[in-house]
């Protein structure tokens, strides 16, 4: 990684684009898949290792992906259709029968997307495998039931199987079929109530996962929409590299990321909530979290359902790249998927067909035609395989009639246990079946290098990364703080209107009170604008956290978006003070606004650590809402304004509910700030003016032992700290709950005979 040739200066960087710009136009550059340069030697790849970082330089015996390709998008569309007619892949053809536009389907080299993996090869024993090779023997899943003396639920059974560097597999199956189970199982994310049975061997030892030799992507990957594309994974290299790796280098791999993605034309697109709206498309979102993961350059890729959500087109993009990162990076890559597309079918590596936690199939993709159709299930001519494949394994189809006038043989009257057991039994007794025994005892014994972590982020690294990312957010989103600030100038602007002036006579004694609730009680109502923002940061780090991209990254996260929010809400509270002081005519003193708008920061703070709190508990905005709402309204009933204090109950009320409602202390030390030095006449005409001392213990019950308005603000600093501790607690347990929850590590023993 520190080669000559790596660009390292700003100079080099500029010459190294300039001269990719000119091997574009002479036709020598990437192809849209990411393979960059003339020659494979030039496609370096940075790879962790147990002895530090090093070049992988993916020549050699795959030189082939280097054979440009004949015509653009000649491979794809309608090839699944060809290879199910057992005709040859006549590539004139296929460009006739183009369903889709070519500019949509990019070049995609021959030799990356349809040359068969190693994957059923015989390992050779003197020759270990490079890379991560998986190995699962007789796996069994169950999941305690939730009632004592309930029998738990077998999820999978007696699962075998393997993964090889440069293949990808596929598990597949219908819904409950065991095959999320499955990938859990085998990236080590098995919730607490789950119980795991039999082997699983990484190069042939029984080892956990170290962190940055592995990723697991789900569906749902959260991105910062206010981030573009190339900041997105400049912070993320930042925060979850080692701090040991020169800054040039982690540079290096971002670069190297976005070619290998083909994300060049977008990395200063933002990354927006949709397509619509000017971020990305859902394909390029998929193709930036695999940018994002690829960063530590792991040797096992995990997937849930990468095709979610995406169009046939979308989906053959999403399986060509995984293809071509395990050929490039020889990478593990384990995938589950619903089902694929006509056109993504011939993509297909290794596949796992399950039903109901059976293995009904593993091997190539390209045998299960041949299995299936030894089982008496031909797949007919003009169906998508897959689709067929599920509809003879899935009990929920079992009332589905296929076409009487096709003259192929039918299954509509065969239920799905009997073709369950009929291709089990079938697939049991195959030379495929032996084949796949054989290959996990040799995978077993030919054992491999003992996978390391490559290091973490160091503390200030990863803090101000977190911080400086979470500032540039707060200022981009206009929802966070923009929104807020714009509605509570208006705000302010009506109750000072309403209040103006107030003057010091004894009638104003209530109001300035009245005034002082209402600015501090409505402002505190607006900060909820800003918790759908602070729900979609929050789910950001969760997700960081359950893909262990980074360490100890909750108390990082929370405390630096304190500080990040720091200045934001200085400037709220100073507009917010300045407009609603002035205009209702509060104490003249400077020292008394400074502290007005002190107090009103850190409600301010306190609000944010509160929506914050209840971000991680309820992650639904409107839930979210409601309950942030609800505890508002409670505050607020106990702050000393509608009732005074010595007038509430004594139990719930009065102890422990009022001390716990930081409007309490607000409100008594703004009161206190408000009418210290300054008296005000009597209704009597004769009577002598009215003392502080009278106004704050006589009219406002403020007890003698909590009138001092500095204190009040310590106990306001206190609380925005404690919610923001507690935020970090939530997040530790969440963590807790997420990885590494069951208590049964990876063992080789049998379930019992009532499990």
């Amino acid at each position: 990684m520190g080669d000559a040739s790596s660009p390292t200066t700003a100079t080099d960087l500029l010459s190294a684009s300039v001269q990719q710009s000119a091997n574009k136009k002479q036709g020598l550059g990437r192809s849209p898949l990411g393979l960059a340069g003339t020659t494979m030697q030039e496609h370096e790849i940075r790879c962790p290792s147990s002895d530090g970082d090093h070049l992988q330089t993916a020549a050699g015996s795959h030189h082939r992906l280097m054979q440009p390709p004949e015509s653009p998008t000649k491979y794809l569309p309608l090839l699944a259709q060809q290879q199910q007619d057992h005709q040859p892949v006549s590539k004139s053809n296929i460009s006739a029968m183009m369903s889709v536009p070519q500019s949509t389907l990019q070049d995609i080299p021959r030799a990356v997307m349809f040359s068969p993996s190693n994957a059923m090869e015989t390992p050779d024993p003197k020759k270990p495998e490079k890379g991560a090779t998986l190995v699962w023997r007789d796996l069994t899943v169950t999941l305690n039931g939730g009632k004592r003396g309930e029998a738990p639920t077998k999820l999978l059974k007696s699962a075998t199987g393997f993964a090889r560097p440069g293949s990808v597999l596929s598990i597949m199956g219908p819904a409950c079929s065991g095959k999320k189970t499955l990938l859990k199982a085998l990236a080590d994310q098995l919730p607490k109530n789950a119980k795991l049975y039999g082997e699983v061997l990484l190069n042939g030892f029984r080892q956990r996962l170290p962190y940055g030799t592995y990723a697991y992507i789900r569906p749902d990957e959260e991105l910062i929409e206010s981030l573009t594309v190339r900041e997105l994974l400049y912070y993320s290299a930042l925060s979850q590299l080692p701090s040991g790796l020169p800054l040039s280098k982690k540079l290096s791999r971002v670069d190297a990321s976005i070619s290998e993605m083909d994300l060049e034309d977008l990395v200063s697109v933002r990354i927006g909530c949709s397509h619509e709206t000017g971020g990305l498309s859902q394909v390029e979102r998929k193709r930036l979290s695999l940018a994002v993961h690829m960063l530590s350059c792991p040797y096992l890729l995990f997937l849930e359902e990468p095709t979610y959500g995406l169009d046939s087109v979308g989906s053959v993009l999403v399986i060509a790249t995984l293809r071509k990162l395990a050929w490039t990076r020889r990478c593990t890559i384990v995938t589950t998927m619903q089902q694929a597309t006509s056109h993504a079918w011939p993509l297909l590596d290794q596949l796992c067909l399950l039903s109901l936690g059976v293995t009904v199939y593993f091997g190539p993709s390209r045998g299960a035609l041949d299995h299936f159709a030894n089982s008496g299930f031909p797949c007919p001519r003009l169906q998508n395989p897959t689709d067929y494949f599920l509809g003879v394994i899935d009990p929920n189809l079992d009332n589905i009639n296929s076409d009487e006038e096709s003259g192929d043989q039918t299954w509509s009257q065969i239920e799905s246990s009997v073709a369950l057991r009929t291709l089990e039994a079938t697939f049991q007794a195959s030379s495929d079946f032996g084949l796949v025994q054989s290959l996990v005892v040799q995978l077993c014994e030919n054992e491999g290098p003992i996978l390391e972590s490559a290091g973490h982020a160091g503390l200030l690294m990863c803090m101000s990364v977190l911080t400086w990312r979470s500032c540039v957010s707060m200022g981009r989103d206009f929802g966070y703080y923009w929104l807020r600030l714009l509605l509570s100038t208006v705000l302010t602007l009506c109750i000072g209107t309403m209040f103006y002036n107030l003057g010091h006579s004894f009638n104003s004694i209530r109001e300035r009170a009245a005034a002082i609730f209402v600015t501090v009680a409505f402002l505190g109502f607006l900060s909820i604008a800003g918790f759908p923002a602070i729900v979609k940061e929050v789910k950001v780090v969760s997700q960081e956290i359950a893909n262990r991209r980074s360490t100890a990254i909750s108390s990082k996260f929370v405390f630096g978006n304190l500080l990040a929010s720091i200045p934001f809400l200085l400037v709220l509270a100073l507009v917010c003070s300045s407009i609603s002081y002035f205009l209702i005519g509060l104490h003249p003193s400077f020292s008394h606004f400074m502290y007005f708008m002190i107090d009103v920061f850190m409600c301010f703070a306190i609000m944010d650590g509160l929506m914050m709190f209840i971000a991680t508990t309820l992650p639904k905005v409107f839930e979210g809402i409601i309950t942030t709402l609800c505890i508002q309204i409670l505050m607020l009933l106990v702050a000393g304004y509608f009732r005074l204090g010595d007038e509430l109950p004594k139990p719930v009320w009065t102890y422990p509910v009022s001390y716990l409602s930081f409007y309490t202390y607000a409100i008594q030390g703004l009161l206190e700030n408000e009418y210290t030095g300054v008296t005000f006449p009597s209704n009597i005409p004769s009577a002598p003016a009215i003392s502080p001392q009278v106004t704050l213990q006589t009219t406002f019950q403020v007890p003698k032992a909590r009138i001092g308005k500095w204190e009040n603000i310590l106990i306001l600093a206190g609380m925005a700290i404690g919610y923001r501790v507690l935020t970090s607690i939530s997040l530790i347990l969440f963590q807790a709950l997420t990885l590494h929850k069951h208590t049964t590590s990876r063992t080789s023993s049998r379930p019992s005979q009532d499990e």
